[in-house]
C-alpha cells in the first residue's frame, strides 16, 4: 500500500539568532539546529522538551515569522521559504496558530466578532460585515460557544473560553496545519481534557494535521501519532509515540518520563534528576550536548556529536551509547 506524501516535510533546518550582550559581545544562539520532520495530514506529530530547547522557535520558522538560517520546509510540496506575495499570504491561511496562553493573545480592545472575523477581512473571505458576523458566529458555536458571543470582550470569559476563541480564530480559514504551542499548559486540569477532546473533535471532522508543543508527556501519550525529543535546539529522540514512551532510549527522554507525575504516588527510586543545568546555548559544549549531564557519557559523547540513527518501526534515537543495534532489542 503506497503511503501519502507528507502535508509538511522539515529537512535539516536551522534557525540562529544573532545576539548582542549590554558589554559589546556578540554572539549566536542554536536556537534550532538541524532538525528534520514530515507531518501527514490528519495525524499529529508532538515537539516535547524542556523550555529554551527551540520548540517554539521552531514553530516560528515553520510559520515564517522567524527566518531560517538552512535547510528546506515543504508544505504539500511546495517550497516554504521560497514564497513570496500572494503565494505566502496563502501559506498563512493554510497553516494557523494557536498560543500558549488565551488572554495576551487575545485583543482586548476588540469584541470577539472582531478578533475572529479579522483574519477573514485579511484575506478577502468574506464579502460583508454580514457575511463575516454568519461565518464567525457558526464557527464560535463550533467550538463550544454561543453565536450571540461575538459581541462580547475576551474579559468577559474564562481561561478555557478564551482559547475557545483562539482556536476558532485559527480555524475559521480553515487551514490545513494547525500549529498548537502549549495550547492547555495555561489551563485548570479540568479544562485541558475539555480542550484536548475539542481539538480531536476538530481533527477529524476538518482533516486537520496538528503540530503539538507541549511539556506534559501525558498529553503527549494521548493525543499524539509521533512525537519528538529536542534538547538544546536537536531532535535526540522521535518516533510512534507508543514506541518512544514505553520503550525510551535515549537518557535524556527517561529523564523526562521519570519526571512526569504518577498517581497516587511517585516512585522516587525510580526518578531520574539530572544534575547540573542545561549548558549555555551560545556556547554548547562539543560533541554530545547532553553529555554533561548523561549518566551513561563515555568519552567519545564528548568529541562526536551524534547524528539521528533509526532503527526500525520509524523509533530513531541520537544516542550511541544506548541505541539498539535492531528493533527486536527494545522490547
Amino acid at each position: 500500500m503506497s503511503v501519502a506524501p507528507p502535508l509538511l516535510a522539515v529537512r535539516n533546518l536551522r534557525t540562529l539568532l544573532p545576539i548582542r550582550s549590554p558589554f559589546g559581545g556578540r554572539g549566536v544562539v542554536r536556537a534550532v539546529d538541524g532538525v528534520s520532520f514530515e507531518i501527514r495530514a490528519g495525524r499529529t506529530f508532538g515537539l516535547v522538551g524542556e523550555s529554551g530547547c527551540g520548540k517554539s522557535t521552531l514553530a516560528r520558522t515553520v510559520l515564517r515569522l522567524t527566518p531560517a538560517s538552512s535547510g528546506r520546509i515543504q508544505f504539500d510540496g511546495t517550497d516554504v521559504l521560497a514564497l513570496r506575495g500572494g503565494a505566502l499570504r496563502e501559506y498563512r491561511r493554510q497553516v494557523q496558530v494557536v498560543f500558549q496562553d488565551p488572554a495576551g493573545s487575545l485583543n482586548p480592545r476588540l469584541t470577539v466578532g472582531e478578533i475572529v472575523g479579522e483574519a477573514l477581512s485579511i484575506h478577502g473571505l468574506a464579502r460583508s460585515r454580514s457575511e463575516r458576523d454568519a461565518a464567525v458566529a457558526s464557527m464560535l458555536e463550533r467550538v463550544g460557544l454561543a453565536a450571540d458571543d461575538l459581541r462580547r470582550f475576551p474579559h468577559e470569559f474564562s481561561g478555557g473560553q478564551r482559547q475557545r476563541i483562539g482556536i476558532a480564530r485559527a480555524l475559521v480559514l480553515r487551514p490545513r496545519l494547525v500549529i498548537c504551542d502549549e495550547p492547555v499548559s495555561a489551563l485548570d486540569v479540568s479544562i485541558q481534557s475539555q480542550i484536548l477532546n475539542l481539538l480531536a473533535d476538530l481533527q477529524a471532522e476538518f482533516g486537520l494535521a496538528y503540530l503539538f508543543i507541549a511539556h506534559n508527556l501525558s498529553v503527549m501519550r494521548h493525543f499524539c501519532d509521533e512525537i519528538a525529543v529536542m534538547y538544546l535546539g536537536r531532535i535526540v529522540e522521535s518516533g510512534p509515540t507508543a514506541d518512544v514512551i514505553e520503550h525510551p532510549i535515549h537518557p535524556y527522554t527517561r529523564a523526562l518520563l521519570s519526571a512526569a507525575p504518577r498517581v497516587p504516588s511517585r516512585d522516587r527510586a525510580a526518578l531520574r534528576i539530572l544534575p547540573g543545568e542545561p549548558p549555555n546555548p551560545i556556547a554548547p559544549p562539543p560533541g554530545c550536548a547532553f553529555h554533561t549531564r548523561c549518566p551513561d557519557a563515555i568519552a567519545s559523547c564528548a568529541v562526536v556529536r551524534p547524528e539521528l540513527a533509526p532503527f526500525g518501526d520509524g523509533h530513531a534515537v541520537a544516542c550511541p551509547v544506548n541505541a539498539p543495534a535492531s528493533a527486536e532489542e527494545i522490547g
